[in-house]
């Protein structure tokens, strides 16, 4: 997604994802909001550029509700995030995965504050001053996954971020600490990418079915105009030469003859249907004496 000339996307196996109903969010401009296809167990990376080039950023990340940090991008430049540092050298990527459910009885777990953004991925762009000092890095603000939800929540059936197997990388003890550009500006801009399973998307009407609009519905009409007339005549004809033929037992109930398949759609048709009264069914109906 693009806003304002800062740009920001969710990449997987090295390849943005898709990015369906942008829209904007609020009434300030400064918000963007998607929705993106998420696949369980596949790792992704939250990048991001800079088309303005007039100032240093800050892009802070947010995950299912919980801040995972900021990063530094210089002006015209581009970054990304892969994950979150669990010490000085190692760091866990993130990873879509299941939301795990619970069944219990208590009532007041339905709904709590902390899965009202679930299954969302914040970033919002900030301008920071050039200079910053450096500050001890601290672990135990850490990102941490979403818990297993209640399983009538609403969130049920939706997918979670969870964090994935351990690497190595460079060791670093500290990280920059920011300044606003103006403390009164706040951010400049926001995204919000909201992920759901493929198939979650397309049940919804937000993601296309591949095929589905070639498929025509076929509609069945029932006029008169679709009834073979000469069938209708010629059925009616049938049953009056086999009740001729004495098929039917004089002891028995007398049958109405069935005109009800006959359609009659003008004159001409009625005409034709006078003249198969007179000479086929008349003569076969019990006359007073």
């Amino acid at each position: 997604m693009q806003l304002k000339g800062y740009e920001v996307w969710i990449s997987c196996d090295g390849k943005p994802l898709p990015e369906h109903c942008i829209q904007p969010e609020g009434h300030d401009g400064k918000t963007l909001a998607c929705f993106i296809p998420s696949e369980c167990g596949k790792s992704f990376v939250i990048e991001w550029r800079d088309s303005v080039k007039q100032s240093h950023l800050r892009f802070v990340t947010t995950i299912d509700g919980t801040e995972v940090g900021g990063n530094r991008c210089i002006p015209g430049g581009r970054g990304m995030r892969e994950g979150v540092r669990t010490d000085p050298s190692t760091r866990k990527p993130f990873k879509f995965a299941n939301l795990l459910t619970f069944a219990a009885d208590d009532e007041e777990m339905l709904g709590t504050p902390s899965h009202e953004k679930l299954g969302q991925i914040e970033v919002t762009v900030s301008r920071i001053r050039a200079e910053c000092r450096l500050v001890q890095r601290t672990w135990s603000n850490g990102f941490r996954p979403t818990e297993a939800v209640h399983e009538r929540s609403k969130k049920a059936g939706v997918h979670c971020v969870a964090l994935g197997q351990e690497c190595r990388v460079a060791t670093s003890r500290t990280q920059p600490h920011s300044t606003p550009l103006n403390p009164r500006e706040g951010h400049v801009a926001k995204f919000i990418f909201r992920y759901r399973p493929l198939p979650l998307l397309q049940a919804q009407g937000i993601v296309s079915i591949p095929g589905a609009a070639n498929v025509k519905p076929v509609v069945t009409k029932s006029c008169p105009d679709e009834v073979d007339e000469a069938s209708s005549v010629a059925s009616t004809s049938r049953r009056a030469r086999k009740r001729s033929r004495h098929e039917v037992d004089k002891d028995s109930e007398d049958v109405k003859p069935d005109v009800s398949a006959v359609v009659v759609d003008d004159e001409s048709d009625l005409e034709g249907l006078k003249v198969c009264w007179l000479y086929l069914i008349a003569p076969l109906l019990p006359r007073e004496n």
